[in-house]
């Protein structure tokens, strides 16, 4: 995953869930690096992002960088 990453030549978002049990944060560290990506974090959100507030900050989070990469 890190080397298509590293490979895509395009703006990258990487949002990790701050309470993430399945993906460690080394994980979303490493593939945020090898991307050369934003790398945002929704804190306390789970792995799905269950909890409504949660999922409605991840949505800002892609909607708000959206926004900054088109400005470019």
């Amino acid at each position: 995953m890190a080397a298509a990453a590293a490979d895509l030549g395009r703006p990258l978002l990487v949002v990790q869930a701050g309470a993430d049990t399945v993906v460690g944060s080394d994980q979303t560290e490493a593939l945020a690096a090898a991307g050369s990506a934003d790398l945002r974090t929704v804190a306390g959100a789970d792995h799905l992002f269950t909890d409504r507030r949660h999922s409605d900050e991840l949505v800002r989070t892609i909607l708000d960088w959206l926004a900054a990469v088109r400005a470019l």
